[in-house]
């Protein structure tokens, strides 16, 4: 995956990606590309979202993301939405953090949160 972003959004972009994708994803931030002051830095995410938290690097950035080694582990759909429901997130916000985990479409997980949002008497 590969990520242009703007110097000032590199450590919450990186915090994001090593909590949606793991801490030990491998990645590459790459700056100021094709010039004098070329750099890159290479290292699991949570290790760069450690490095860039509170110092922004400077200059353009590219952000690449090494792809998945592994099928993820099967996720109970019900359940998460339930958890998720139950700490506080609408049927909205719910399925938009499980689009992320599961790569399911949108529809499909807001639906089903809706769906156990108004059983469980917690619709938006």
């Amino acid at each position: 995956m590969i990520f242009y972003e703007a110097p000032d959004r590199v450590g919450a972009t990186l915090a994001d990606l090593a909590a949606a994708l793991g801490g030990e994803r491998r990645a590459s931030l790459g700056r100021e590309l094709t010039k004098i002051h070329e750099q890159h830095v290479r290292a699991p995410l949570a290790e760069l979202a450690a490095r860039y938290a509170e110092v922004s690097p400077r200059g353009e950035c590219v952000l690449i993301v090494e792809g998945a080694t592994a099928a993820p582990a099967a996720i109970d759909l019900e359940a998460e939405l339930v958890r998720l429901l139950d700490s506080g997130l609408g049927p909205k916000d719910a399925a938009q953090r499980l689009v992320v985990v599961t790569g399911r479409p949108r529809r499909q997980l807001y639906q089903l949160a809706l769906s156990l949002a108004r059983t469980r008497g917690t619709a938006e």
